[in-house]
This record gives C-alpha cells, structure tokens and sequence, in this order.
C-alpha cells in the first residue's frame, strides 16, 4: 500500500486514526515507544512520525538514501538500511547518514556513533540481509557473513567451507539473531538446512556449532523465523508456512487454503501471519505445540533420532569393519525402534553423508588411518567399500524391502551411488587429456567453486552429478573430429577417451550383474535410472563410431583388434540399457514402441559395420545376444554355416519363422525349401500362407495326395495363364497318380 495508518489510545480512551501518506509502496515499519512509527519504502524514502507531546500531536521527518534498499533492521534507536552495493545507512531524529569511515558521525545515536565501519567484502555475496543484536551487526549475503562491532573489529566469512565443503551449491536464503548465535536458512544442493552459528569472540571469526537438515519438501524462497529462547521456528514464503523443531529438523505444515502470506511475526511466543486475504492470522503456542504434539514430534524427538543414528553407526561400522552383526537380528532389534521412518531416514542420510564425504578423514568412523592423508582414488575406493557395505548391513538385518518400497525409493539411490562411485573412480584414474579437459569444464558447468582445491577434487566430491562429465567429454571429442587431425598422439588420446567410456559402463553394468536381486527389488515397472536417458544412451553410440570410423584406420593390426573389443563392449553397454529400460515399461505404453523401434534401428546399425569388416565372431556373439535374428540368418547364409542355423532355430522360439520370411524378402524360395532350417512340421505351418510353394514342399515330403489337392485348388483359381493353368492341373493328375 502506499499508505500507512496507525491506531492510537486517545485521552478519554476512545480511538483515533491518523493517517501517513508516504510516496511509494511500503517496504518496512517499525514501531518504537521513544520514536514512534518508522516507515521505509521501497525507494529508499525513510519517513519518521515522532509523537512530540501527550496531545497526540505528532511530527513528520522524511530522509531519502541514495540507492536500491535491500532490508531494513532497529539498532537501538536508530534504524539500519542495507543497500544493494554493501553500504550501510543509518536513519534517526537527525536525518540519514551513509555508515562509512568517511562519515561525520556526530550527532548520531551514541549508541552507533561510535561505530568504525569499513565495506564488506564482496565474497560474501549479494546481500540479502542485515541483522542487528546488541552492539553487534552482521551484514548477510548470499554466500558469507560480514561481522561489526562497536570496537571497530570486523570479519568476514563464506559460509560454504563451514557448513558443507563439499556440496556443489551453496546459498544463504535468511539469517536471524538468537541469544548469541547466528541461525542461517541455507540451500544446499537442493536442501534446506539450518546452521547455527557461534560469534561470542569479537575478534574471532564465527564457527558452526551444528546444522540440521529440514525434513520437508521445502519452502522454496522461505524466511527464517525464530522466538528467543526456544526450539521452535518459522519457514514461511507467500503460500506456504512450516513449524520448525530445531532439535531435529522435522517440520509441521500449517494449512491456508488459498491464503497468501505476507509477512510473520513472532510475539510472545505466538506466530502472527499477515496475509493478503485474511489480514492477521494468530497461531497460538498451545495450538503449535498441539499440532506438534499430534505429529509425535517434540523437543526429545531430535535426541532419539540421534540415539538411533549413534546406534546405527556403531553396528554399521563393526559390520563393515569386521562383518559382525547381531545373529538373526533385525535392524530394528538392533535400534530399539519399530519406527521404520526413522531408521530409513537413518539410511538415507547416511548414504547421502558416503558419496559426499571423505570417510578417511572423518571421526565419525574413526580408525587408525583417520589423520592420515588419502589420495583421491583411495577416498573414492572408500565410499564404494562402505555404500556396498551400507546396503549388505540393510540387507543382512532384514530392512532392505523397506528402503526398497520407501516413498524416495532410497534403495535405488544408494545403489546408484555405488555406481557413481564406479564410474568416478574410473575417471580419476584415467591419463587421458580430454578427459581431464572435461573433468575441467565439469567444474564450470556445475558452477563449483575450484578457489581453494583443484577441479578435478572438487567435480569427484560431487560424484552424484557424474554424468555431467560424459558430456563435456563428448563436446571435447566433437571438437577433435571436426578438427580432422590425423596425428598420432591426438588419435591415441581420443581412443584413450572413447575406452575409459567403455570400462565405465563395463562397471556399471557388471555391479548391476551382481546386485541384479536387490535392483529387482528397486527397480520398479516405469521408475528410470540416470543410465535411462537418451542422452547416455547416444552418447555411448557416438564412442563406437568414434572408435570404428575414425580410429579404427589409424592404427596397426595390434591395434586394431584392441579398437575391435573396445567397441563390441559398448555396443553391448548401449544395448543393454536398451533392454533393460524395455523390460520396466508397460507394452500399452506409446514410449514402449518409439522405444522399441528405436532400440531396433540402434541395434542393426551398431553391428552392421562388424558385418562388413567380416569380424564374424564378434557379429554372431552380438547379434544372437541382442535377438537380431534376421541379421544371424544372413550370417549363417554369408558364412555358410549350416549348423549354426539349425542350432539357433532349435535355441530361440520364433527363430525359424524369421529365417522363412527373410528368404522370401531376399527372393530365396529355394533355400526356404532346402536349407532344413528346423523341423519339416514347422515349415509345412509356415507354407500354409504360401500355397505357391507349399505343394513343393508336400512332394518333396512325398505327401503326393495333399500336394495334388493344393495343385488342383490353384489350378482351380489361376485366371490369368491358360498355360499355367493347364500345367497345375497336370502336376496335381500326377501326384495323384503316384499316391495310387
């Protein structure tokens, strides 16, 4: 509004309303009892409406800053403006002053007067906002914090090294004062946590005391509201609103269908929203705490979940460390818990906190090797032993078919990790140049920051975005083709490429061969996997007709063959995938087709160029493993190889049908009828649509009555050929003959 009433208590107790107009919209107000209401909008206009006597008569100051405002906070008095470059302003009785060294100070409140400020660092970020809390300021941006203090000692600090080092996105979203702590609102790779920062030392910088992850589908864009001295808290954006537990992350969802809210308030102890439909909406504490309470949450539910995580650890780690579990007894036995939330939530975490942490180097497991420094390769070798030692613990104490059936499916998360971690592991133990480009560029794509470690550090702790580095890859590949380079050392690194491709998806797959029961369990009709993309699937066709029309000509016969195993490998990747993705859809569904037509297509064209180098072997492996059974009859013909038919004819149904009808399309009737491709009733059945050749074959079975009577039927109805005609009913006079 563009306008602002305040009601006040006349004399006699009656009311009265006075009205302020201010000149744009509103962007905050304060009320105080020693300078009454302080409004400011959204242009920078400070406008102050002092009471000056016990009339009710009032007063009117307006100060104007000179740039965006971006949040507004009381200190003490006087009121703090932050602006979009970082600058501080000050606004009391006297007027507005920008808060910096240069500043004349005198005649401010002699509460800030004395304050020696110098500009925040722009590594902080944008800011977002600023917080006030005794003779302390903290001006919040997006990445960092920037402390002030009345004694002049300042100090700045990023909040991602503290929180999550590790994490590929990091962003502040609010921040509020609470009994000598900083609590933030932080994204973090898609989460929200809050992280509860110390600042006691003046002259030290803050630390994180502790963070918890907020067990929500979150509220996107939300603020942070927060009552001293207690353990509940506020998350609300304009639609939605979440009370928080502070003890344990767990969130109670407020419903207001179809009310949006502006702005919270938090007064003794009571929620007040103000929203747009409804104006003040007052959740009393007893109505909190009930809503809490029918939830089963409440301040000791965050010391359970830690009892039962502590209890996990521990069982966990004498499992994996010395494959020792309790005999016969179940995860829950173990835990002391029936709450099967709980315990999977337990999981999760931990599965999320493997393929993100170092675990060598972590307390929380202990060991003899927790100080020593690990070299990339061996941490990554790390979390594959324990995320597959974290799924046989689940499996091995009877919880796996919980996590399996759990609504986020954390099964199948924890064993796409593993492969992550496979492919990870790969990648990092590669010597390859373009690969390491694209580790490089990974880095840039995913926006991580490489200030203080390497790219290739930062892109393998974010092993859950590895696919990210197959397409960089293939943009470095495509680069090296259209520069038609035919040195030596370009082909070898570009073959280097295409293989290390190759021994990923060799792994993948081959953990998939080993946990093919739990992945039964997990995957789902309909669910897909990162390997179920379009993308992965083309980006692993390019590799072999990388290796098959470009290397393939450049190398020796040593060479050659290498190049050969190389590309039958990840022609049986793709294909794979293929399958295995057809295998999870439903046949009524329109995408199983396109699917379908497009796996065949795919199928014939990667094995086709084996067939014209006349590498039979690998042809013949490939196509009867892919049921390319039109492609083995043509083999067999090519090859000559007799046997070979008749032998797949007797291994795969329908095998022998297909080899009929490819003889028809090829104008090879004779060979239908000769080859014995499987057994003379299969033909006779197949003939039955054929009736031109069908009495051929009916003689040469020495059926001469059935073949005379087919003779005699298309005699019967040859129109067109006299000649034919007569000779039809020849043969049939004939072979009755011969049947006496």
């Amino acid at each position: 509004k563009q306008w602002y009433q305040r009601r006040v208590r006349g004399p006699v107790g009656g009311n009265k309303m006075f009205e302020l107009q201010v000149p744009n919209p509103v962007f905050s107000v304060y009320i105080t009892e020693e300078s009454g209401a302080i409004v400011t909008t959204d242009k920078g206009e400070v406008v102050r409406w002092s009471r000056i006597d016990q009339t009710q008569r009032y007063t009117v100051q307006h100060s104007t800053i000179t740039s965006t405002v971006v949040d507004t906070t009381l200190h003490h008095n006087s009121l703090l403006l932050l602006d979009t470059t970082h600058n501080v302003w000050v606004s009391d009785s006297n007027g507005i002053v920008q808060l910096n060294p240069a500043s004349a100070l005198g005649g401010l409140s002699r509460r800030v007067s004395s304050m020696f400020w110098t500009a925040p660092e722009t590594q902080i970020g944008d800011p977002i906002k600023i917080v006030s809390c005794n003779d302390v300021i903290f001006i919040v941006g997006k990445t960092g914090i920037q402390r002030i203090h009345s004694s002049a000692i300042t100090w700045t600090t990023e909040l991602r090294p503290l929180v999550s080092p590790n994490c590929t996105s990091l962003q502040i979203l609010d921040a509020v004062s609470d009994e000598g702590m900083l609590k933030c609102l932080v994204e973090v790779d898609e989460m929200l946590l809050i992280a509860f920062l110390s600042y006691q030392h003046t002259n030290v910088p803050c630390s994180v005391d502790s963070s918890i992850q907020l067990q929500t589908d979150g509220v996107e864009r939300a603020s942070l509201l927060l009552q001293s001295g207690t353990d509940v808290g506020v998350l609300h954006s304009n639609k939605e609103c979440h009370i928080v537990t502070l003890t344990s992350g767990v969130t109670v969802p407020v419903i207001l269908e179809g009310v949006e809210i502006i702005s919270a308030v938090v007064n003794s102890g009571d929620i007040n929203l103000i929203t747009k439909q409804h104006g003040l909406v007052k959740l009393l504490v007893k109505d909190v705490k009930a809503a809490v309470s029918n939830l089963n949450i409440s301040a000791s539910e965050g010391d359970e979940y830690k009892t039962v995580e502590k209890k996990f650890i521990g069982a966990f780690k004498c499992f994996i460390e010395f494959n020792e579990t309790q005999e016969q007894a179940t995860l829950q036995d173990i835990l002391g818990t029936d709450d099967v939330g709980m315990i999977s939530r337990v999981i999760s975490e931990t599965g999320e906190y493997l393929i993100s942490a170092t675990p060598a180097a972590d307390p929380r497991w202990g060991g003899s090797d927790a100080n020593l420094p690990v070299t990339l390769g061996l941490q990554i070798d790390e979390r594959i032993r324990r995320l597959k030692g974290l799924l046989q613990f689940v499996v091995a104490t009877g919880f796996y078919d919980n996590i399996a059936t759990s609504e986020n499916n954390i099964a199948l998360s924890l064993l796409q990790y593993v492969e992550k971690c496979l492919v990870a592991k790969i990648f990092c133990g590669s010597n390859c140049a373009l690969l390491r480009r694209a580790v490089n560029e990974s880095a840039v794509i995913l926006k991580l920051d490489t200030s203080q470690i390497s790219s290739e550090d930062v892109v393998f702790s974010n092993i859950k975005k590895m696919e990210v580095v197959y397409g960089a890859l293939a943009e470095g590949q495509n680069s090296v083709l259209s520069s038609k380079t035919e040195e030596e050392s370009v082909m070898q690194d570009l073959f280097s490429s295409v293989e290390t491709v190759q021994q990923t998806f060799d792994a993948v797959l081959s953990w998939r061969a080993q946990s093919h029961q739990l992945y039964e369990s997990a995957l789902k009709p309909g669910i897909l996997t990162w390997c179920d993309t379009d993308e992965i699937r083309t980006m692993i066709s390019a590799q072999v007709h990388i290796a098959m029309e470009t290397v393939l000509n450049e190398v020796d016969e040593d060479g050659r063959y290498q190049v050969l195993l190389v590309s039958a490998s990840l022609v049986e990747s793709v294909l794979k995938l293929y399958t295995d993705l057809l295998s999870r859809l439903s046949p009524a569904d329109d995408k199983t087709a396109n699917l379908q037509s497009e796996f065949e297509r795919r199928r014939n064209a990667l094995i086709q160029p084996f067939v014209e180098l006349k590498v039979y072997q690998i042809a013949f492996t490939l196509a009867e493993q892919f049921k390319h059974f039109t492609l083995l009859v043509q083999l067999c013909e090519d090859t000559k190889d007799m046997v070979k038919l008749r032998s797949l004819s007797a291994q795969h149904p329908g095998f022998a049908e297909v080899a009929y009808n490819w003889y028809l399309s090829q104008g090879k009737q004779s060979r239908l009828l000769t080859a014995n491709v499987a057994e003379p009733q299969q033909l006779t059945k197949f003939l039955t649509s054929q009736p031109h050749l069908k009495w051929i074959h009916q003689l040469g079975s020495k059926d001469y009555s059935t073949a005379g009577q087919t003779l005699a039927q298309l005699g019967e109805q040859e129109k067109e050929k006299l000649s034919r005609k007569k000779t039809l009913l020849s043969i049939s006079k004939l072979s009755f003959l011969a049947d006496g």
